[in-house]
């Protein structure tokens, strides 16, 4: 082991200095991404003429050319076949907002998938419903069957798990399907995932106390859901693309300040600082959880797919509203009375 341990660091110090700097670029890559989408969401909010609003979209086509230019550039050039998976991915995802074509978008993913559907790396884009956010459910379908062929387990059972958590965010899902998940898939990660999810969701039950259930908040306390009561408390999964529907959230506390209280889960993929700093600005004053990404441990936890998603536990501690079961807004109303 110790020898196997050795050629590995080995071949990372004989790495040659081009290579280094390839792999140093992955991840920039994807920020650079998600910086020109946030950034140009944020302008379109603030233009007032239509002279704005194209040159606006000129400067941000442009820069998505740029990203789709380097990333298959840095693709052609990899060595590691993950590598590769995660630039393509890259690309996908940048090609999907430049292009306005539905069908060119899902070829290029469907390229993609025949490349590296056996390939570990497409595992988190599958959990993450990469491909149905830019192609929608009926188009991902098509491709679902593809990467349900891949020899490689993983990629099997995130395909299967995403399934059956996109059933439940349509308000279809089987909790005994989702068992039966966890026992076909049990060697791998996402058979993991999901008995964690069976075992959070059948204590998760509308009408029944809260289960036990901790995380941190960015105001450093620490929240057991089995704890929450004096308040109505709001569980929102969240991330800075679900739009304006947020503002929804701080007005409803605003009017219901002393009946209210709400808790974030923060999904977006930048670093705590950055994210603070946009949730500050926006005027989020609530606490938040920052998980980091969509398959972190507390989101997936609570098998979230669509966004944004809440959870609804009343003053005394009783589970009101669950993601993919009802509607949140109609349960508020109820508690408020409305």
């Amino acid at each position: 082991m110790k020898c196997l341990a050795s050629l590995a660091l080995l071949a990372t110090f004989c790495m040659s200095p081009a290579q280094k700097e390839f792999d140093a670029k992955v991840e920039p890559l994807m920020v650079r991404l998600r910086a020109s989408v946030t950034n140009f969401d944020l302008m379109m909010n603030q233009i007032t003429t239509q002279r704005q609003a194209e040159n606006t979209y000129k400067q941000y086509l442009a820069s998505l050319k740029v990203i789709a230019e380097d990333a298959g550039m840095y693709e052609s050039n990899a060595k590691d076949k993950g590598t590769k998976c995660r630039l393509s991915m890259v690309y996908f995802q940048t090609m999907a907002n430049y292009l306005n074509d539905f069908a060119q978008v899902e070829k290029i993913a469907s390229n993609l998938i025949e490349k590296y559907r056996d390939t570990d790396a497409l595992c988190q884009p599958i959990e993450e419903s990469v491909f149905v956010q830019y192609l929608g459910i009926d188009r991902y379908k098509k491709l679902e069957a593809n990467l349900l062929k891949s020899k490689n387990p993983e990629v099997v059972a995130s395909t299967a798990l995403t399934k059956e958590l996109l059933a439940f965010a349509d308000e279809k899902g089987d909790l005994n399907r989702l068992r039966s998940l966890s026992v076909t898939y049990a060697k791998t990660k996402a058979g993991a995932r999901a008995k964690r999810v069976y075992d959070l969701r059948t204590k998760f039950i509308l009408s029944r106390p809260a289960p036990s259930y901790e995380f941190a908040l960015s105001d450093g306390k620490k929240i057991n859901l089995a704890e929450l009561k004096g308040k109505i408390t709001i569980i929102h999964f969240w991330g800075f693309w679900c739009g304006e529907e947020i503002n929804g959230y701080r007005d409803l506390v605003l009017k219901n300040a002393n009946l209210v209280q709400v808790m974030g889960i923060n999904t977006d993929p930048w670093n705590v600082t950055y994210t603070g700093a946009r949730i500050k600005d926006r005027q989020y004053w609530w606490p938040n959880h920052f998980a980091g990404g969509l398959t972190t441990t507390v989101p997936m936890d609570f098998g979230i797919l669509s966004y944004p998603a809440t959870i609804i536990i009343d003053a005394e501690g009783i589970v009101r509203s669950v993601p993919g079961v009802g509607n949140w807004r109609e349960t508020m109303d109820k508690l408020l009375g409305n």
